[in-house]
């Protein structure tokens, strides 16, 4: 999911910047930049789906994961560790996902409101470097 983000996130940065050139007009940068706060806007429904998925898997008892607990004492035991691990192991892996969409949402909110603040400025600036 992250590297889908990315790349919808790289082409937009490209289209605004080909669009930019190709037009001669320096806002449609700004526009990319909006439109990359707007995505990160998205990802917060992402992040909030997320954390629902958590808070489901986190009302469930480590039993409910695991293996019926009906062969024996010491099989029942066996049975019970595993199944705590694999809890454990599950919320540790939804734990760092979460932190993975927050962190990419953040970077991305903060370069689209950059862009969108000053991508005519970086525009005309690359524009008498470049061409």
């Amino acid at each position: 999911m992250f590297w889908l983000g990315s790349l919808v996130a790289m082409i937009v940065i490209s289209a605004a910047t080909w669009a930019s050139y190709a037009l001669q007009d320096p806002h449609l940068m700004q526009r990319g930049g909006a439109l990359l706060a707007a995505l990160a806007a998205m990802l917060v429904v992402f992040e909030a789906l997320l954390e629902r998925r958590m808070d489901e898997h986190s009302t469930k008892s480590p039993s409910q994961v695991g293996v019926n607990n009906l062969l024996g004492r010491a099989v029942a035991d066996l049975s019970n560790r595993i199944s705590q691990m694999r809890f454990r192991s599950h919320q540790k892996t939804l734990s760092r996902r979460k932190l993975i969409v927050v962190f990419f949402n953040s970077v991305l909110a903060v370069f689209g409101e950059i862009l969108h603040g000053f991508g005519d400025i970086f525009f005309e600036r690359l524009s008498l470097f470049l061409w």
